[in-house]
C-alpha cells in the first residue's frame, strides 16, 4: 500500500505540474508534448525530457530527486512536503494534493 501511495503522489504532482502550466491553454496542453518548451519531448509523451522545470534535477514524477517543481526551495506537498503554493503567489492552492476535475477530462 505504501508504494502505490508514493506512486499516486507522484503521478498527482506531475498532473498537478502540467495542468497548471497547461491551464489557460488545455486543449493545446493535451496534445503539447513539450510543455517546458526547451525542444525535447516530454517524458510524458515518451521522449526523454524528465526535468520539466528545467533545473537540471530529474523530476519526482519521473522517479527523480526534484521534489520542487516551481523551484522555491520547499517540497511540494505532493511529495511529501509543505509546499501547497506550486504557482508561488502567496496564497495556498485549491488543488494541493489531487488534480483538479477539469484536467482529468
Amino acid at each position: 500500500m505504501r508504494v502505490y501511495n508514493a506512486l499516486t503522489a507522484k503521478i498527482g504532482g506531475l498532473l498537478l505540474v502540467l495542468t497548471m502550466v497547461g491551464t489557460s491553454l488545455s486543449a493545446y496542453a493535451v496534445s503539447d508534448c513539450d510543455m517546458d518548451n526547451d525542444n525535447s519531448t516530454d517524458a510524458k509523451c515518451g521522449g526523454n525530457d524528465k526535468d520539466l522545470d528545467n533545473d537540471n534535477v530529474t523530476d519526482a514524477a519521473f522517479s527523480g530527486n526534484d521534489k520542487d517543481m516551481d523551484n522555491d526551495h520547499y517540497t511540494d506537498a505532493a511529495f511529501g512536503g509543505t509546499d501547497r503554493d506550486l504557482d508561488n503567489d502567496n496564497n495556498t492552492d485549491k488543488y494541493h494534493g489531487s488534480v483538479p476535475s477539469a484536467a482529468k477530462k
